[in-house]
């Protein structure tokens, strides 16, 4: 096999071609094609070159097919429709929504999705299919294939867009057995002497952040037992 025989033939060249066959007149060809007459000519003539056999036999009447024209036809004709076939289906892709998306979320907020957000996003959108991931986990979001990610804190991956769409509020408790074995919690910074609670997927972070009216302050905390709260 040469070089030659790697050469592509175009489907613009193809698509010419088997206009006229159909219509076997160049003119009415070129009409169609909203191309000028010299441009289809040439076409069909770079297509016969590429093949190395006469295709169409021309005189100033008529144009007719040669029997490598009439087999020629019948394969371009079929790649032609299946190019077209092959554009329609892409582009119905691109009009219509559809696919897996891939969701986590921490449960509680999870649950609350499922049974609001995401039925009604269901409902519009029918070609979708969601999988729900309830974990509080911040592991790579990318190896994982998760599309979007509903987390509560702070985003330390610089690869993900984070976009604040809520805040939820948290107070501070104990129990009365805890209180009477240990010193009593008249200021925030008191905490940095007892036993807190921490948040188990985010072990590093030492701090609580306190807000009472307008007032904020930033207290370290401690502590021997994490959850995921």
């Amino acid at each position: 096999m040469n070089v030659r025989d790697l050469e592509t033939i175009g489907f613009r060249t193809l698509s010419i071609f088997v206009t006229v066959c159909q219509t076997l007149n160049l003119t009415q060809s070129a009409e169609l094609l909203a191309l000028p007459k010299s441009t289809v000519s040439k076409e069909v003539s770079r297509l016969e070159e590429h093949l190395n056999s006469r295709l169409l036999e021309r005189s100033t009447r008529k144009v007719s097919l040669t029997e490598a024209g009439k087999l020629v036809y019948e394969r371009a004709f079929q790649l032609v429709e299946e190019f077209r076939s092959l554009r329609q289906d892409v582009q119905s892709l691109e009009t219509q929504v559809q696919g897996l998306l891939k969701l986590t979320a921490p449960p509680v907020l999870g649950e609350y999705l499922a049974g609001t957000l995401l039925a009604d996003f269901m409902q519009q959108w029918p070609k979708i299919t969601v999988a729900l991931e309830l974990s509080y986990s911040f592991d790579d979001l990318f190896a994982q294939g998760i599309d979007l990610g509903f987390r509560i804190g702070q985003i330390a991956d610089d690869r993900l867009v984070a976009r604040q769409i809520g805040s939820s509020s948290r107070i501070l408790v104990a129990s009365p057995e805890y209180l009477a074995q240990h010193p009593p919690v008249k200021e925030p910074q008191d905490l940095a002497e007892h036993n807190c609670l921490r948040f188990q997927y985010n072990p590093t972070d030492t701090d609580w952040v306190l807000t009472c009216g307008e007032h904020t302050c930033s207290v370290p905390v401690r502590g021997n037992f994490t959850a995921a709260i």
